[in-house]
C-alpha cells in the first residue's frame, strides 16, 4: 500500500513524471515482472486481424493481479474489449495504441471471448493448470474489490454527480467501509475539467481509479494525460458506474455468461442502442474480412 503524504506527491510530480512511460511506447513486456503470477499464469491470445492480445483468465486471477499491481508505485492499465470498442479500435489509432499498451485486456463482450479462445486453441497456447477463462465485464469484478488487500483508496471518474456518489456508496457498502472513495463526476467534460480531475487524483493518491467516461472519450483521456497521472491501477469501465449506482439497470450476470446481455440492454434502451447492437457488428465484421483478405493477398 502506498503512503499518502507530501513526499510521495513531490516525488511523483518531479522524478516520476520526467521518467514516466508514454502509453504509446510502453508494451506490456516492459512492465515490472511479478514472479507471483507464474504459478497462475493466464491464457493470452491474439484477437484475429487486430494485433491485440486478450487475457483469458478467471475473476479470481484478475483480482489477484489487480491487487499485486496496486501494491507498486507504477501506473497500470486494465481495459475490457467488446464489439463496440472493437469498432473504435479499427477506426481510431489513438484507441488502438491505448489498448495495445494496456497491462490487462479483458474479453468484455461474448464474441470477443469466443474469438480469443478460438485463437488460443488454434495457435496451441497452453492453458494454465486449474485456470478457467471467463468472459469478464466491469460489473463482474468491481463489486469484489474488497478481496484486494492493497486497495484502500479508490477514485471514480465519470458519470453524473448523483450516479457517481451512489456508486461510491455502493462500493463502500460492498467492502464493509474498508476503503475510501473519491467521487469525481464527468458531467460537462472538458479540458479544464480533465486538468482539475488530474490535480484531485494526485492529491488523493488512489490505489485504483475507475474511469467511466464512455468510449472513446475515456481512452483518449488516458492517451492524452497518462504521463501526468499518479501511480495507480487505472480501469476503463465504460457505463459500469451507472450500473453500480443503480441509475442504469444491470443485466442479470448469467445472461453475460451465455452471450445474451446485449439483448437485455437492447430491449431496455432500444432508441439508444439499436445501432450499436444491430448495425455496428456488421460494420466490424466487414472491416475484419477486408483486413483478412488484404493480409492474405499481401502474403
Amino acid at each position: 500500500m502506498r503512503v499518502h503524504n507530501d513526499s510521495k506527491l513531490q516525488a511523483f510530480s518531479t522524478e516520476d513524471v520526467a521518467q514516466s512511460d508514454d502509453v504509446y511506447g510502453s508494451p506490456r513486456s516492459a512492465r515490472p515482472h511479478f514472479p507471483e503470477w507464474e504459478s497462475n499464469q493466464c491464457w493470452r491470445a491474439e484477437l484475429p486481424e487486430t494485433g491485440l492480445k486478450v487475457d483469458l483468465l478467471s475473476i479470481d486471477t484478475l483480482l489477484s493481479r489487480v491487487d499485486l499491481m496496486s501494491s507498486t508505485s507504477r501506473r497500470y492499465l486494465v481495459c475490457g474489449v467488446n464489439l463496440h470498442l472493437l469498432y473504435y479500435l479499427l477506426t481510431d489509432e489513438q484507441v488502438l495504441h491505448v489498448l495495445q499498451a494496456s497491462d490487462v485486456v479483458l474479453p468484455d463482450g461474448f464474441p470477443i471471448f469466443l474469438a480469443s479462445r478460438a485463437s488460443a486453441r488454434h495457435h496451441r497456447v497452453a492453458r494454465p493448470a486449474g485456470e478457467v477463462a471467463q468472459r469478464i465485464g466491469s460489473t463482474d469484478w468491481l463489486p469484489r474489490i474488497g478481496a484486494c488487500q492493497n486497495i484502500k483508496r479508490v477514485s471514480i471518474v465519470g458519470s453524473s454527480q448523483r450516479s457517481n456518489l451512489r456508486a461510491a456508496e455502493e462500493l463502500k457498502r460492498r467492502t464493509a467501509d474498508n476503503i475510501q472513495v473519491q467521487s469525481l463526476p464527468g458531467e460537462n467534460w472538458s479540458e479544464d475539467r480533465a486538468v482539475t480531475v488530474l490535480r484531485d487524483l494526485v492529491e488523493f493518491c488512489p490505489d485504483l481509479v475507475l474511469i467511466g467516461l464512455g468510449m472513446p472519450l475515456q481512452e483518449r483521456f488516458i492517451s492524452t494525460y497518462w504521463e501526468r497521472m499518479p501511480p495507480a491501477v487505472y480501469a476503463l469501465v465504460g457505463g459500469a458506474i451507472d450500473q453500480l449506482s443503480g441509475t442504469q439497470r444491470n443485466a442479470p450476470r448469467w445472461l453475460g455468461a451465455i452471450g445474451l446481455e446485449w439483448l437485455w440492454r437492447l430491449l431496455s434502451q432500444p432508441s439508444r442502442l439499436w445501432y450499436r447492437y444491430l448495425v455496428e457488428p456488421w460494420i466490424v465484421l466487414y472491416m475484419l474480412l477486408v483486413r483478412a483478405a488484404q493480409n492474405r493477398f499481401s502474403s
